[in-house]
């Protein structure tokens, strides 16, 4: 027990330089080209573009008057991040700039605590830093930490999460197990897509080696048991909420309709000679309203999304889960699309190279070579890593089935682990490569 304590505290101290310096090149990244965006466009026009922007603006100065009025925005996409944004409209007199600068912080902070999380898991400072300056220099953590979306938010407080999370094995203190619990809790508000996260950490639990716990497994997996309980008791509290006032026991109303709009339309279209996605998007818009009211209740949408999903599944399970697949797919090996509204002036040639970066299979080999981290990881029996870190990607990749259109803030979520895994394939062909020269 002891030469594991000391083999954490020599991997976690001595490297504040190198986590200075990656703090700066991510912060100084952010901030000049927030410089760049707000040159080409202004503090409005990021305000509202893209369309889920304004939604947020509008519920974060609802709260901030404590007069709830737009209740439909706020059941969608729940209260955590705007009640961030509200929070720093009242310190700062409604400054958007000033959350954009929040933001940017924040995700300085979480490139930070990749490293630091590397520094947990591998125990070898230089594929900490790789990994760290892959999330530090991402165009997709860089652009949606320069827009009104609850992206990097999210984000932030799912390192975090991962940080305690990986912590609670050398060092379970019931004050890191309680924080542990109010993270988790507080990124499943932000988006809810986190609201399953408890399950996927207890079952890393039970899966890790016990030689990996300083304490006995089972009392390991005790105290891991009780703290995912504890965030989904916090996490159901608005599930509660929602169904006192809507009649639907759910943290927010985006995942049933956004996989009926998305997924549902899209395994119609497949099913159909003539009609487009966006066709049976409308489609389905109006058969749902001739169904109920014009301005049907949440419970009523998500009830008629859910019984045409299971219509859709009934019909031809084979194309509907070969859809899903694809989706997941496409949601993997997309590109940034946020740079449009970010950088205007410079579309066209990000354009450009974008295509040639698709037209080379860029992403596609950058999702080979993740895989081949993990593979690696596999082999090298570095199951405190790979089995975490693993069964988070999956998880973002299975969710990410149900929605598209969003370029690649979709998957972003999977970036933490998708950064880890490349970090071990690229220090793998590095260390190859030396191996060959030095021959």
């Amino acid at each position: 027990m002891q030469n594991i304590k000391r083999m954490i505290t020599t991997a976690t101290t001595g490297h504040g330089g190198i986590m200075l310096i990656l703090f700066v090149i991510a912060f100084g990244l952010r901030v000049g080209l927030l410089a760049v965006s707000l040159d080409q466009t202004s503090a409005d026009y990021i305000a509202h573009h893209p369309s889920d922007s304004p939604e947020y603006v509008q519920l974060a100065e609802d709260i901030a008057r404590l007069d709830i009025s737009h209740e439909n925005t706020l059941y969608m996409v729940g209260f955590g991040y705007a009640l961030f944004l509200a929070g720093i409209f009242l310190i700062s007199g409604h400054s958007l700039i000033c959350g954009l600068i929040v933001q940017i912080i924040l995700s300085s902070i979480a490139t930070v605590l990749i490293y630091k999380i590397g520094l947990l898991l591998f125990r070898r400072p230089l594929i900490a830093t790789i990994a760290a300056v892959l999330n530090a220099v991402s165009l997709t953590s860089v652009t949606l930490s320069l827009s009104i979306l609850s992206d990097t938010l999210f984000f932030f407080l799912l390192t975090l999460t991962v940080y305690l999370y990986v912590q609670c094995f050398s060092r379970p203190k019931l004050s890191r197990l309680l924080l542990l619990a109010v993270i988790i809790a507080l990124a499943t508000f932000v988006r809810s897509v986190g609201q399953f996260l408890p399950v996927v950490l207890f079952v890393a639990a039970l899966v890790i080696p016990a030689r990996y716990f300083v304490q006995s497994k089972g009392r390991g997996i005790l105290y891991i048991g009780i703290t995912m309980a504890l965030a989904l008791m916090v996490i159901s509290v608005w599930a509660l909420r929602n169904y006192a006032v809507h009649g639907t026991f759910s943290v927010a109303g985006t995942g049933i309709e956004a996989a009926g709009k998305y997924l549902g339309a899209r395994v119609a279209a497949n099913a159909s000679d003539s009609l487009s996605t966006g066709e049976y998007q409308e489609l389905f818009r109006q058969e749902m309203t001739d169904n109920g009211s014009l301005t049907p209740s949440p419970k009523h949408r998500r009830d008629w999304y859910l019984a045409r999903l299971s219509a859709l599944f009934r019909a031809d399970p084979i194309l509907f889960v070969k859809t899903y697949v694809s989706i997941i797919g496409y949601n993997i090996l997309a590109y940034d699309d946020n740079y449009h509204f970010r950088f205007p002036d410079y579309r066209h040639g990000l354009d450009t190279v974008v295509s040639w970066l698709r037209t080379c299979g860029i992403n596609i080999m950058v999702f080979l070579l993740t895989l081949c981290g993990a593979a690696i990881l596999f082999y090298r029996k570095e199951y405190s890593a790979v089995i975490p870190l693993g069964l988070f990607y999956l998880y973002f990749a299975l969710l990410s089935g149900f929605t598209f259109w969003q370029g690649s803030r979709i998957f972003y979520p999977a970036q933490l682990a998708g950064a880890c895994f490349l970090a071990i394939t690229l220090d793998a062909l590095r260390t190859a490569i030396s191996r060959r020269f030095k021959r």
